[in-house]
């Protein structure tokens, strides 16, 4: 199950909406089943780590990776993966 994670038509607002994290314990409580994902606006270890505190099971990030590619800054790519991956530690 995907959740936007910020509600905005370009996904630009500077935080991870907080109400995220009891939306999260809400679906956990229906019972569902499905991995809960966030997804949209998270483009940067710091969006990553407020996503990461809701407790969702993962994140989606999507187009600043985008972005690197069309611009073949792999370089870029590299270190943007770096930064989430080590802003994701626990």
């Amino acid at each position: 199950m995907i959740l936007q994670s910020i509600t905005d038509a370009n996904g630009m607002r500077p935080r991870v909406a907080p109400e995220n994290e009891g939306l999260v314990e809400r679906v956990r409580a229906s019972g569902t089943k499905a991995a809960i994902i966030l997804a949209y606006g998270i483009r940067d270890e710091e969006r990553a780590r407020e996503a990461a505190a809701t407790s969702a099971d993962g994140i989606i990030v999507g187009t600043s990776f985008v972005e690197f590619i069309s611009q073949a800054d792999y370089n870029g790519l590299s270190l943007q993966i770096r930064a989430i991956k080590n802003a994701l530690k626990r």
